[in-house]
């Protein structure tokens, strides 16, 4: 009886799973990868760690970094930074307070920097995440064979507030004029082997209206040169 209880359940999950992903509903469909992705990968809430640092207002994503770095030598004296981006805390509170970063380049108060670490030592990787008042998230998961082959993300790269500036003067506060209020714009830093396998920021402009489209720029962090820009 037990057994079968449990089948039932499985069955259910999954047809769960295939009406979200045939629907597409986004917040669901997030929450469901997350969700596989944490069994599959064995995430886990790190103890031990800071649960908070001291900032002095929004952070950039370098003045996030500069704070959070030591909590990523205490997990692992090994560790590596790999990828820096922006998140929301709650999706649900996308369509009514838009960008989770600024004009500024600075995290808004309900955005957040995540700072992705690698530990070769541990086999895991770290997420640390930041909101604007120095609260802290740290969850770690296991590696997957894609991830541990990712470049050190070279020290040097412009800070978000540098890019951000890059970018709207490139095509961003033209799209924001001619598109209205965005849903969004998300930041994310990293190797990206699409785009001749470079690191690169890559900024992402979300329109808040269904027709508005979409705009992606990616920049050298480095140089802070545009290396594309793609309008959907």
């Amino acid at each position: 009886m037990k057994t079968r209880l449990i089948v039932i359940v499985v069955i259910v999950v999954i047809l769960l799973a295939i009406v979200v992903i045939i629907v597409g509903i986004p917040i669901l469909q997030r929450i469901l990868v997350m969700t596989l992705a944490d069994t599959v990968l064995d995430s886990r809430d790190e103890e031990g760690l800071p649960k908070t640092v001291e900032t002095e207002g929004p952070p950039t994503a370098l003045e996030a970094y500069e704070l959070i770095a030591p909590v990523a030598i205490q997990w692992s004296s090994d560790s590596y930074l790999w990828r820096v981006s922006s998140n929301i805390q709650n999706l649900t509170d996308r369509p009514t307070k838009g960008p989770g970063v600024g004009i500024d380049g600075r995290i808004r108060e309900h955005g957040v920097w995540v700072f992705q670490f690698v530990s070769d030592a541990k086999g895991r990787q770290l997420a640390v995440t930041v909101t604007a008042y120095g609260d802290l998230t740290t969850k770690s998961m296991a590696l997957v064979e894609t991830v541990s082959s990712y470049p050190v993300l070279e020290p040097g790269w412009c800070d978000s507030s540098k890019a951000m500036a890059i970018a709207e003067g490139e095509a961003g506060e033209t799209f924001r004029s001619d598109r209205g209020l965005m849903l969004d714009i998300q930041f994310d830093l990293r190797d990206h082997t699409h785009q001749s396998s470079q690191q690169l920021w890559w900024i992402h402009y979300m329109a808040a209206s269904p027709d508005g489209g979409r705009l992606h720029i990616y920049i050298d962090p480095i140089s802070g040169d545009v290396v594309d820009v793609i309008t959907q």
